[in-house]
């Protein structure tokens, strides 16, 4: 019953994201291709509040979408030992220098895993919104290192806040122009 939860939720974000890209259709930019992008990260999971989760490297695979060349729609997946994650959400430069180009994110995420991982001993889900910072350095027109740092609230489970901190390589399809 519990797989099931965490299987709507995921499909749930999943149509969310569906959603978000179909309204950004209509926005006339450059061509589709040059729009995507993906990535593979390294990431450092921290618990928050006292929580039971102990603190665990992770490892992740993003893709994206650009509305604009500001605005991103992205789609992540997460391993950690006993623990799988998903997630959907937005990602706004608000400005950039020549290599150095902050961003903001947010959207919704879920964790699962079993109970030894959440400490209930009962299979169970984290899921909420999240939020975060971070910047790339662009490498090359195509190629940047990400460095990101988010916060996720968990409505769910006993793991009610998750922190994370994360550096990866990220490539990009087209030149954004």
């Amino acid at each position: 019953m519990v797989y099931y939860s965490a299987v709507k939720k995921i499909v749930t974000m999943l149509l969310a994201g569906c959603f978000f890209s179909a309204i950004a259709e209509e926005e006339e930019a450059y061509a589709d291709f040059d729009r995507l992008y993906v990535g593979t990260a390294a990431s450092l999971l921290l618990p928050g509040n006292g929580n039971s989760l102990n603190e665990r490297g992770a490892c992740g695979l993003r893709a994206g979408w650009y509305r604009s060349e500001d605005l991103a729609f992205e789609a992540q997946l997460q391993y950690a030992e006993g623990l799988g994650g998903a997630g959907v959400g937005v990602l706004w430069h608000w400005f950039g220098y020549e290599r150095l180009d902050p961003f903001f994110t947010c959207g919704v995420q879920s964790l699962f895993g079993d109970g030894r991982r959440f400490g209930d001993g009962r299979h169970r889900t984290s899921t909420g919104p999240c939020a975060g910072v971070g910047a790339f350095w662009h490498l090359t027109e195509r190629w940047s290192l990400r460095l990101d740092f988010g916060a996720a609230l968990g409505f769910d489970s006993p793991c009610s806040m998750t922190y994370s901190v994360g550096l990866g390589l990220q490539y990009a399809f087209g030149s954004g122009e």
